[in-house]
């Protein structure tokens, strides 16, 4: 007849604790009016492991570097043994653990011993506040040796149990029976991984493969592996939490969205509002705000063969068709080879960054050539609505329209692609463009 080990109550208890529902956005900085600002929250306490989920995810297997090795009898449990991180599990949170040798870990003491799976949930001579890897009637005083690691940095660390080739009480030590799995909690988002490289099936011995809560109401377990007859062979299942949430991000009694993560574009500094719930029945709410400093517009002025910042005070960083030029991070840069000079002002008490407009620096030929290649008018023919398109001409012109006849009928300046509507008689029209040094092209424009 199979001994029992009388179990022991261990008066270091291991230590948990009940947190609220927190949750929590950052205040933001927002260079740039209008550029889209993805915000996820960030949510803290008790909610978020009271539901899991499983998945199949691709086999892996840890080595450990510096394990630390323990000596297991038949139907026994050892511990308590730190994890190394706060690990969240169906609620509570916990700093250590327990371990069994037949095939699990626990986070509370006093488990039961018993080698008799039974299905889950239950509190019934059944191991509670478990992860089982299976639960099945491993012998490690046979063969086999059962061992642990914290590994990573923080927040990324994880704690690998391994249970390695392990015999089997009813089945013995033939290499066809050994069991090799691993148990794996992770500190970024608590994750429990089980790596099954070898779990055979041992005559009608039954085994779970779960996990079950601290009173044994609610557990989750693998489809058809719950007290059943199974084996498992380089196969890996993650328990991932996914305590259903709600959200509402709004802005006074707008909606703006219900999704764990939104977008913002806002033209001027905003504060928000996210609410929280859960099926748990955690509510929580915050505001915060996306601040927009005042945008810088820097300007190029060109003095002799200089060009200037209009903006003092600032980090400057000049380009020249669109490259950076090493060493020209000063206000003043010289003039050199023809081409687009732009200048990025940076202001270091924000971080933010805005780039000029285009200066170009050509011969006249190169001008004249610059502005026929990107200056664009459409639809022409036309009604009278036009769009005038710069390309990546940004100097500041002069626009004349003239009838057939040289009248000129309108004038105005533009520094940037625009529309405009003329009230016109159907015909042809010239419209003249001129930068500031003289340079000048034409364009034929049809009224009809």
């Amino acid at each position: 007849m199979k001994y029992i080990h009388p179990f022991v109550i261990v008066s270091f208890l291991s230590m948990f604790s009940f947190a609220q529902c927190i949750v929590n956005v950052n205040d933001t900085l927002l260079c740039h009016p209008g550029d889209p600002m993805f915000i996820s929250p960030n949510i803290s306490g008790n909610c978020k492991t009271l539901s899991y989920e499983i998945n199949t995810i691709p086999f892996q297997e840890y080595t450990l570097s510096q394990p630390y090795s323990i000596f297991m009898t038949d139907d026994d449990v050892v511990g308590p043994f730190a994890i190394g991180f706060d690990f969240k599990f169906f609620g509570n949170t916990y700093n250590q653990f327990f371990l069994g040798s037949n095939g699990w870990i626990s986070f509370s003491a006093g488990q039961t011993i018993s080698f008799t799976p039974k299905p889950l949930p239950s509190n019934d001579n059944v191991p509670l506040n478990v992860i089982m890897g299976p639960w099945e009637d491993w012998d490690p005083s046979q063969i086999g040796v059962i061992s642990f690691e914290t590994i990573g940095q923080a927040p990324n660390r994880k704690l690998v149990v391994d249970f390695d080739v392990l015999g089997h009480y009813n089945c013995g030590v033939d290499p066809s029976v050994l069991g090799d799995f691993q148990i794996v909690l992770n500190e970024q988002d608590f994750i429990i991984e089980n790596h099954l490289k070898n779990k055979p099936s041992c005559d009608t011995t039954k085994a779970v493969q779960g996990i079950q809560n601290i009173d044994g109401t609610k557990a989750v377990v693998v489809n058809g592996r719950n007290a059943t007859n199974w084996s498992s062979y380089y196969e890996s299942v993650q328990y991932k939490p996914n305590n259903q949430s709600y959200y509402s991000w709004e802005l006074g009694s707008d909606i703006l969205s219900n999704n764990p993560t939104s977008v913002f574009t806002p033209q001027e500094t905003t504060i928000y509002s996210l609410y929280y719930t859960d099926v748990a029945g955690c509510t929580a709410s915050v505001q915060f705000e996306i601040y927009i400093p005042t945008p810088l517009d820097p300007l190029i002025q060109r003095v002799g063969n200089q060009l200037h910042a209009s903006l003092s005070g600032y980090f400057y960083q000049w380009y020249l068709n669109g490259q950076p030029l090493i060493g020209e991070t000063f206000q003043i840069t010289t003039l050199g080879s023809f081409g687009l000079y732009t200048v990025e002002v940076t202001d270091l008490s924000t971080g933010c960054s805005y780039m000029s407009r285009v200066h170009l620096y050509a011969s006249s030929l190169g001008v004249k050539d610059l502005m026929g290649k990107e200056i664009d008018i459409y639809p022409n023919p036309t009604r009278g609505q036009l769009m005038f398109d710069f390309g990546n001409f940004q100097e500041k012109l002069q626009i004349n329209l003239y009838d057939i006849h040289g009248h000129l009928l309108e004038a105005y300046s533009a520094d940037k692609s625009h529309h405009k509507t003329f009230n016109l008689a159907t015909g042809l029209y010239f419209i003249k463009f001129s930068d500031l040094l003289g340079h000048t092209i034409t364009k034929i424009i049809t009224i009809n």
